[in-house]
C-alpha cells in the first residue's frame, strides 16, 4: 500500500521547499517567503534609542583600537573605513533588508567580538586581559553553537580556529583562569569536531574530539568528558563501526552518575541506537535504554547548564529513536515519530531540517513507497548541497544505492542519478 494511503505522504512544507529549491536562483534560495512589495519592506520611522547609541559608541571604540593596533594615522583609518563600509552594506542589500536587525546579526557580533579583543597586542600582562575577556567568551562560545544551528556554518568555520588558538594558550598555563579557559576550549573543540564531521574530514574530526577530552580533563568536568566520548562514538557511527561505537559509549557510562540529566538521557538514547544495530542486534537492551532515555531526559532541556554546548532537545531523542526503529525493522514506528517532530523543525535549510529529510527518505524506503522516496530523496540532495554538508550528501548517495537495489528497473529511480553529478 502506498505510504500516502496510510497518511505517510510528504508534508506540504517539504513539497513547497522542493519546488522552490529546483526553480529558484541561488540568491533567492537563501530567502524564505518570496519577494515582498517595496512599500512593505520600508519600516516605520523610529527615533534612535539608547541601545542604538551604545552600539554606535562601541563601534567607534573598536575603530580606535584598530587604529592603535595597526599604527595608523587618522587619515589612514578613514581610508580603510570607507571602502569597508561600502562593501559591507552592498552585501547586506543583496542578502536582506539592510535596515532591519535579525537575531542572527546579534549572534554573529557576540560570537566574534571577544575573539577580536583576545587577538589585540597589549602592553601589560595577558592574564589581566584574560580576566576581563573570558567572561565575554563564556557568552560567545554558546553563541557560536547557536550560529551553527542557525545555518551559519561558514561564519563559524572562519572564527573558530582563532578561538581555539587563543583559548588554548590560556588553558595550558597554570592560573586561576585555567579551568575556565580549558572548559571553553573543550567546548570549542567539540564544535570543531562537528564542522569537520559535516565535511567528512574524519581525521580532523577525531583529532578535535580527542583534544576536547584532554581539555575536559584539565577543566575536571565530567559533563565535558562524557560529551567528548559520545561524540567520538558518533564518529564511529558514520564510519560504520558499530562495535567501536558501543565500546566508546560504554566507556562514557562511567561518568553517567556525575553528569546532568540532559547528558545522561543523551547517552542512553545513542546507546539504544547502537544496541539495535544489526551487527549487535541486542533488541532487549536497545528497548531498555530507549525507555531509560525518555524517563531521564528533562522536560526543559534548554534549562540544563550544559545545554549551550550540547544543544540537544526532544528532536535529538526523536532522531535516534527513528534510527533505533529502522535498525529493528520497525519503519512504521519511525514514521510516526517523524510526523510528530517535523512540525517543530524550521523549514529553512538548517542542519536539523536536512538531517530529518535524510531520515525521512530512509524511512520511506523501508516502507516501500517508491514515489515518495524519490521525491524526498531529491529534496534531501538539493538541501544538502545548499547547506554545504558533505555528510548529508553522502548519506543520500548511500540511500540511493539501496534504492537501486530495491527498484533496479524503475526509470524514476534511474533518473535521480543526475542529481548526484
Amino acid at each position: 500500500m502506498p505510504a500516502e494511503d496510510l497518511g505517510l505522504g510528504r508534508s506540504s512544507a517539504d513539497s513547497e521547499r522542493a519546488h522552490h529549491l529546483k526553480g529558484a536562483a541561488p540568491k533567492e534560495r537563501a530567502q524564505e517567503g518570496g519577494n515582498t512589495p517595496p512599500q512593505e519592506m520600508i519600516p516605520s520611522p523610529r527615533i534612535p534609542n539608547v541601545s542604538s547609541n551604545q552600539l554606535f559608541e562601541i563601534g567607534i571604540k573598536a575603530l580606535s583600537l584598530v587604529q592603535k593596533q595597526q599604527h595608523w594615522s587618522y587619515g589612514e583609518l578613514l581610508a580603510s573605513i570607507d571602502p569597508a563600509i561600502r562593501r559591507f552594506f552592498v552585501e547586506e542589500q543583496h542578502n536582506q533588508d539592510g535596515r532591519t536587525i535579525s537575531r542572527r546579526d546579534a549572534i554573529e557580533l557576540l560570537a566574534s567580538l571577544p575573539l577580536a579583543l583576545l587577538g589585540l597586542d597589549y602592553t601589560d600582562s595577558s592574564l589581566p586581559v584574560a580576566e576581563e575577556v573570558l567572561p565575554f567568551c563564556v557568552a560567545s562560545i554558546p553563541a557560536c553553537w547557536k550560529l551553527y544551528f542557525a545555518g551559519g556554518i561558514a561564519e563559524i568555520a572562519h572564527v573558530l580556529p582563532d578561538y581555539i588558538v587563543q583559548l588554548s594558550r590560556l588553558a595550558e598555563q597554570p592560573s586561576k583562569y585555567q579551568k575556565v579557559a580549558a572548559s571553553l576550549v573543550s567546548q570549542a573543540y567539540q564544535l570543531d569536531w562537528l564542522l569537520a564531521l559535516q565535511q567528512q574530514d574524519f581525521g580532523k574530526s577525531l583529532s578535535s574530539i580527542k583534544q576536547s577530552f584532554q581539555f575536559a580533563d584539565i577543566a575536571d568536568d565530567s559533563n565535558l568528558r562524557l560529551a567528548a566520548l559520545v561524540r567520538q562514538a558518533h564518529l564511529s557511527f558514520h564510519l560504520k563501526r558499530p562495535m567501536q561505537q558501543a565500546l566508546l559509549q560504554q566507556k562514557a557510562m562511567q561518568y553517567s552518575k556525575e553528569v546532568s540529566p540532559l547528558l545522561r538521557g543523551w547517552l542512553f538514547i545513542v546507546s539504544a541506537e547502537s544496541y539495535a544495530h544489526p551487527q549487535i542486534g541486542n533488541e532487549q537492551e536497545a528497548e531498555r535504554l530507549l525507555g531509560l532515555a525518555y524517563d531521564t531526559f528533562p522536560d526543559h532541556p534548554e534549562q540544563d547548564p550544559n545545554f549551550s554546548y550540547v544543544p540537544i532537545n526532544h528532536y535529538t531523542l526523536a532522531n535516534h529513536s527513528i534510527l533505533t526503529h529502522l535498525h529493528l525493522k520497525q519503519p512504521s514506528q519511525a514514521w510516526n515519530i517523524i510526523t510528530k517532530v517535523e512540525k517543530d523543525i524550521p523549514t529553512t535549510i538548517v542542519p536539523r531540517r536536512v538531517e530529518l529529510l535524510s531520515r525521512k527518505t530512509a524511512t520511506l524506503l523501508a516502507l516501500g513507497d517508491m514515489r515518495e522516496t524519490c521525491e524526498c530523496f531529491e529534496l534531501t540532495v538539493l538541501s544538502a548541497k545548499e547547506l554545504g554538508s558533505a555528510l548529508r550528501y553522502n548519506e543520500a548517495c548511500e540511500t540511493y544505492e539501496h534504492m537501486q537495489l530495491k527498484w533496479p528497473q524503475e526509470r524514476n529511480v534511474k533518473a535521480l542519478v543526475d542529481l548526484l553529478k
